[in-house]
């Protein structure tokens, strides 16, 4: 398996909101890198050092779809129960692929800021 590109992402969202994020793995020279037979993993917490995470999915049906495993396509979704009860603030997450051998890779990793929820009904 060629080695995937590691890329840093600021994401953001309204507490409370659904976020969707399409995914595209591919190596350092920009070529898609097969997610067949492999697992994405997303996990969010409080800092990069905290150890446990506040959400977790994983593909292919615990909140990341594989959308077109051959060209390195998916979808990950946070829906709003897993953020509605969090406070507002600054979260940090990673994507990582496990291939199919023994390879795990972070591919993508950053800052996800949550804005306090403003219509609550």
């Amino acid at each position: 398996m060629a080695t995937p590109a590691i890329n840093e992402l600021r994401l953001s969202m309204q507490q409370g909101d659904s976020l969707v994020v399409a995914i595209a793995l591919v190596d350092d020279d920009g070529d898609a890198i097969t997610l067949a037979g492999g697992t994405l993993r997303f996990g969010m917490a409080h800092s990069p050092n905290a150890g446990a995470s506040l959400i977790t999915k994983s593909s292919p049906a615990s909140g990341i779809v594989i959308d077109d495993a051959p060209n390195g396509l998916a979808t990950l979704t946070v829906v709003p129960a897993d953020t509605a009860s969090l406070p507002s603030g600054r979260y940090y997450y990673e994507l990582q692929f496990d291939d199919t051998s023994t390879q795990k890779t972070t591919f993508q990793y950053g800052r996800l800021d949550i804005r306090p929820q403003l219509i609550t009904t």
